[in-house]
């Protein structure tokens, strides 16, 4: 503990020890190596294709409006470690009853009434799209899009609902 507390990693507060900035960046680092970038262009183009095929299929009750990358991807880095995908849902129907019902479709079919807590079972709908965009691929960390702002407000939009032409990824 001495250890984490003098390198900066944690700090103590009233017998209460919290990570520090570094620290969550640590605990949040894998041994992963550095993607190619052939491969972050592929895993960009991967789920650009499956935002487009969630939104022609109506078993979704939220659509994808947005896809930005941001972090090292956006900036042009080589190695990039993981590609940070932004994605901002809105809902499929704008009838409030009919998009309820959706829901509850989504949630009686998919999960079969197994959630683990309330928020698990109100979020389901569009955690369900998040998981099919990222289909298990662990060099895609998908966030939401006003978090990925905040973040990262030189993030790239590449995908725009309803549009047909892409913004490539930047040049290395």
């Amino acid at each position: 503990m001495a250890g984490l507390l003098s390198s900066g990693l944690l700090v103590e507060d009233n017998g209460k020890y919290t990570p520090t900035v570094t620290g969550r960046a640590l605990a949040a680092a894998t041994a992963a190596r550095p993607l190619l970038a052939k491969t972050a262009e592929r895993l960009v183009n991967y789920v650009l294709a499956r935002a487009r095929l969630a939104n022609e299929a109506d078993a979704f009750a939220y659509c994808v409006e947005l896809i930005a990358i941001f972090g090292s991807v956006a900036s042009g880095k080589e190695r990039p470690n993981d590609v940070d995908i932004a994605c901002k849902l809105v809902p499929r129907w704008d009838d409030d009853e009919e998009l309820q019902m959706a829901h509850e479709d989504l949630r009686r079919a998919s999960k079969r009434g197994r959630f683990a807590n309330t928020l698990e079972w109100a979020y389901w709908p569009q955690m369900e799209v998040l998981r099919y965009l990222k289909n298990r691929s662990k060099s895609l960390s998908i966030h939401s899009f006003d978090e990925a702002i905040k973040i990262d407000p030189n993030c790239r939009i590449l995908y725009r609902m309803g549009s047909t032409k892409l913004s490539a990824l930047p040049q290395r």
